[in-house]
């Protein structure tokens, strides 16, 4: 009973407007964005050219981005307390990279997700340690698929 549950899980399921692919197609994958019915492609870019989506957007990543963001530790006697010397509360807290502050890097995570689904960073390491830098990149250009013994992988494409 539980093959037969799971088998229809991952089956393309019919609809009133035709097949829905399956949770495993290459379908989900692509850029978020369907054709309207005045034949518009609704895309995250173009969709941000919109005055109402693009306020709607910026202030969700604002409002999000500005709110206390805490890395804490749980002591032995059950308290917690804010894990300022943990390795990644720099990164996290003042600079992720170079150029963006960690407000402006939460705010751009906040946009990603919203009209795109998804944030992804590029871990690099450095003097502060094994994560010094994040970097954000383009989810348009990330495909996530099941790895070997049921491991996640990512494949990023840079542009050019």
């Amino acid at each position: 009973m539980i093959a037969q549950a799971l088998a229809n899980l991952f089956r393309p399921q019919a609809t009133a407007r035709g097949t829905l692919p399956g949770m495993l197609d290459d379908f989900w994958y692509h850029p978020v964005g369907e054709t309207s019915i005045a034949g518009v492609d609704v895309r995250p870019d173009n969709a941000m050219r919109n005055s109402t989506v693009f306020a709607c957007v910026r202030l969700r990543a604002e409002t999000i981005a500005s709110l206390p963001w805490h890395v804490y530790e749980r002591r032995p006697d059950g308290t917690k307390r804010d894990a300022t010397d943990y390795q990644l509360w720099d990164v996290l807290h003042k600079r992720p990279n170079p150029w963006q502050t960690s407000m402006e890097w939460r705010e751009m995570g906040q946009q990603h997700l919203d009209i795109r689904g998804n944030f992804y960073n590029r871990i690099l390491p450095g003097p502060r340690g094994a994560i010094d830098q994040l970097i954000p990149l383009n989810p348009d250009r990330m495909k996530v698929h099941a790895g070997p013994a049921g491991s996640v992988l990512y494949d990023y494409k840079p542009m050019g």
